[in-house]
């Protein structure tokens, strides 16, 4: 990963995870506050981290995040969760998206993820990815992912969670 990879020095140690099957970099551990969805889009266009410039980073598009679950066949990217970056319709792509038993997952402390991402695993993390459909009335709403059970989700845009930016090739 050298010359791809500004976090090639032992990843964590400068705030950052390297995705070597995605070739993404995540910010890792996730925020400590606790952003709404205007914020946390904010917060990712100016963190300076890992020699990244700002502007360089962004808040993951579900696609970008469901990279991040493992261990769960139903809501990794290529489950039968249908919901991804082309389908973001609550009413037709949202099937089997909350399909895992809570903390079972092959990460830390039962986590859907990569042993090596820190972070809260019982709260979720915000997608750039705003929901659409009948359940979603006027774009108030986003998807999010929870690594506690592996579930995709939607939440309303006001309301404050965790934060992961990702910084890709």
């Amino acid at each position: 990963c050298e010359g791809i990879d500004p976090c090639c020095d032992g990843c964590n140690s400068l705030g950052c995870w390297f995705d070597a099957s995605t070739l993404y970099m995540w910010q890792n551990p996730p925020s400590t506050e606790y952003l709404d969805w205007d914020s946390a889009a904010e917060y990712c266009q100016f963190l300076p981290l890992a020699g990244v410039g700002l502007g360089e980073w962004h808040l993951p598009t579900i696609g970008e995040l469901r990279t991040l679950l493992r261990g769960c066949p139903a809501t990794g990217p290529a489950g039968a969760c249908g919901v991804s970056d082309a389908c973001l319709d609550i009413d037709t792509c949202a099937g089997s998206c909350d399909a895992c038993t809570a903390w079972t997952g092959p990460g830390t402390g039962g986590c859907y993820r990569d042993a090596a991402l820190g972070g809260d695993c019982g709260g979720v993390e915000w997608s750039s990815s705003t929901c659409t459909g009948s359940g979603c009335p006027g774009g108030a709403s986003a998807w999010m992912v929870g690594f506690a059970n592996a579930s995709i989700g939607i939440l309303d845009k006001t309301t404050s969670t965790t934060v992961r930016c990702v910084h890709t090739p």
